[in-house]
């Protein structure tokens, strides 16, 4: 819609369908459009009036002018394929086009060899997208990756002897699953990192830390989206009471944690942050005296629309 209102196709008081109506074509969710809805209404470019459909506002009307820069940018690409026939591409020229990316095609091979065939030269330009928000091109799974190993180097440091009263240190990291729902949008199901830190004040009783960082990418976002890809990120802040059950080779453990869910999303107006609950636990199984395997479940609730009511897995190793 917004890219129909910056061509002019959608002018002010045309009235768009309503979610029922749309909801007709297949695999589109009715949340999702709703959503839509009421982010372009909360950012002027809709209307809703009582008793009538949604309508485009008179400040989408602004956005019009999208069609005029379209035309002056045609008009400086014709003159940059003149220019680059003649192998001079002006490049002050290359830097007044910003959300066109350019590329140079010369044709160096000589006149008597391009006799018979035709090998044009000019100027390959392909718009930027417009919907899309690009994404850092830094990579945080990798960094994700690095602090946990960092942490886990960290207390293996801690000399063993150290460690036989209360309380007592423990360190996890390892790989996380992050299964997304349907009103999970654009969120498809995530992979990634998860490490925690608890401080065990006795046999029974600590309190831990938990961090986790999920990341997806996928071009499945339905028709209203054709042709984009949406990249998600989601951080966990959680922290708690822990309570264990320890065995001689094994150990049960549940928790309740609360904190913060922070979603990214490349897609513009897909990103939000919320208040998190946390409730599940695990088992440790001993590997060596310090070192263990643990598996991990828990049920998130969080009040981020990119991650509702969600279940998360986690397998790793914990040093204790």
């Amino acid at each position: 819609m917004r890219r129909l209102a910056a061509s002019g196709r959608l002018a002010p008081g045309d009235a768009l369908p309503s979610v029922r109506d749309l909801t007709r074509e297949p695999a589109v969710n009715p949340m999702t459009i709703s959503k839509a809805y009421s982010l372009l209404e909360a950012e002027g470019l809709l209307e809703h009036n009582r008793g009538k459909p949604m309508t485009v506002s008179a400040r989408a009307a602004r956005l019009a002018g999208g069609g005029k820069r379209l035309a002056q940018i045609e008009a400086q690409v014709a003159q940059l394929a003149l220019a680059a026939r003649g192998h001079r591409p002006p490049r002050p020229v290359l830097h007044q086009l910003p959300g066109v990316r350019c590329r140079l095609r010369l044709d160096t091979t000589p006149a008597h060899a391009r006799r018979g065939r035709h090998r044009p030269g000019g100027m390959a330009c392909t718009p930027a997208p417009v919907v899309g928000v690009p994404m850092k091109e830094a990579t945080p799974m990798r960094a994700a990756t690095s602090v946990c190993t960092i942490m886990l180097s960290g207390l293996s440091a801690i000399p063993a002897d150290a460690q036989t009263d209360w309380p007592r240190v423990e360190a996890f990291a390892g790989y996380s699953f992050l299964p997304a729902g349907g009103d999970d949008f654009p969120r498809r199901d995530s992979h990634g990192v998860q490490a925690s830190v608890a401080v065990n004040l006795s046999r029974w009783f600590g309190v831990a830390g938990e961090v986790g960082a999920h990341f997806s990418e996928t071009s499945d976002l339905g028709p209203g989206f054709p042709g984009v890809t949406a990249e998600t990120s989601v951080y966990e802040l959680l922290g708690g009471p822990r309570f264990t059950a320890r065995l001689p080779r094994a150990a049960l453990f549940g928790h309740a944690l609360v904190g913060q869910v922070i979603g990214r999303s490349s897609l513009s107006g897909f990103e939000d942050s919320g208040f998190a609950m946390a409730g599940g636990g695990g088992v440790d199984v001993a590997l060596r005296p310090r070192l263990g395997l643990r598996v991990q479940v828990d049920v998130i609730g969080t009040f981020a629309d990119i991650v509702e009511n969600n279940a998360r897995l986690a397998v790793g190793v914990v040093l204790h």
